[in-house]
């Protein structure tokens, strides 16, 4: 058994989603056609749902195309009730109203190891100074910014996480040119790392 099914025992797609990302940051997908461009980049776009002309932030197209990728060697597609949004935003609220058992809030979350898959989204975003009295579930998506999702490929006991993303840089960088790894850039604590969108996946 490999590192990587051990991080995701149990879950083949979200395994092999997980390698699909390792991939594209050892291929060094970049954008090499223009801002949100490049040959995988356009086929990230296509393949998550998305135009691949119209040249939008990728992040979390790239996370869900992962997912699907993952998906076919299981004969496995993406639970439609995950959110198909390519807004950070959507991919975590529409996923909560719809499937709310595959959401994980982070504030809520005791033991990061157990309760945070290997394979799920990381959701980031701020919410705006003049909306911060504002509930959770009354959070509308122009009250946020800086949104980001990439995938978690390892927890740690005090919060921090391994992850992997597009539309990113080597630092941790939400607008950046292309995929990158990020280890323990992100902590479950703080405010910015909203919550996870676990994938759920069915038959074909």
């Amino acid at each position: 058994m490999s590192m990587i099914d051990q991080l995701v025992e149990g879950s083949e797609p979200a395994a092999n989603a997980v390698r699909v990302m390792y991939a594209w940051d050892a291929m060094e997908v970049r954008e090499s056609d223009g801002k949100n461009r490049g040959p995988i980049v356009d086929a990230i776009h296509e393949l998550a749902g998305g135009d691949d002309d119209d040249a939008a932030p990728w992040c979390a197209r790239a996370v869900r195309a992962a997912w699907i990728v993952g998906g076919w060697a299981a004969c496995k597609v993406i639970d439609p009730k995950i959110s198909t949004s390519g807004s950070v935003f959507y991919l975590l609220h529409s996923t909560m109203s719809r499937a709310p058992d595959q959401v994980i809030l982070s504030d809520l979350v005791k033991d990061p190891v157990a309760e945070v898959p290997v394979g799920s989204a990381m959701i980031r975003y701020t919410v705006r100074p003049e909306h911060k009295g504002v509930k959770f579930g009354d959070l509308k998506r122009r009250m946020t910014h800086k949104g980001h999702t990439e995938i978690v490929v390892k927890v740690y006991p005090n919060g921090d996480l391994d992850t992997v993303g597009g539309n990113t840089d080597s630092d941790d960088g939400r607008d950046g040119d292309g995929v990158y790894l990020h280890s323990r850039r992100y902590n479950i604590a703080e405010e910015r790392v909203v919550g996870f969108v676990v994938p759920r996946w069915v038959d074909a």
